[in-house]
């Protein structure tokens, strides 16, 4: 489990830089869109479905390994979890969202635009 846990913050990690920056190759940009749109099916989708709007199965997933190691996160997102550890500081959680939401947001608009043309 230990195993599975650091495989999971290397994906997720991994994931997040390239939702982020992996617009900007020209190349990877249909599959940074699939990855975008896999991202909105699990926040919107799956999430309105559950009643979790925003919800994030590679983060459910990476949470319910630390329950079975018994690391007892709050219900929370991933970024806010991140952003917690690498500043060694309790974020504001609504800012983490809203930036993340922008962030997202905006890369996917520019994906979509610069594939389109």
């Amino acid at each position: 489990m230990r195993v599975l846990n650091v495989l999971f913050h290397v994906f997720h990690l991994g994931l997040t830089l390239f939702t982020a920056l992996g617009w900007m190759i020209p190349s990877w940009r249909m599959f940074h869109l699939a990855v975008c749109a896999l991202t909105l099916f699990s926040w919107f989708g799956i999430g309105l479905f559950l009643g979790k709007p925003g919800f994030c199965v590679l983060t459910e997933l990476q949470f319910y390994v630390r329950r079975q190691l018994g690391i007892q996160s709050q219900r929370e997102s991933y970024m806010l979890y991140l952003t917690r550890k690498l500043t060694g500081r309790e974020p504001n959680q609504m800012t983490v969202e809203i930036t993340t939401q922008a962030v997202f947001y905006t890369v996917t608009f520019l994906s979509l635009v610069l594939v389109t043309f």
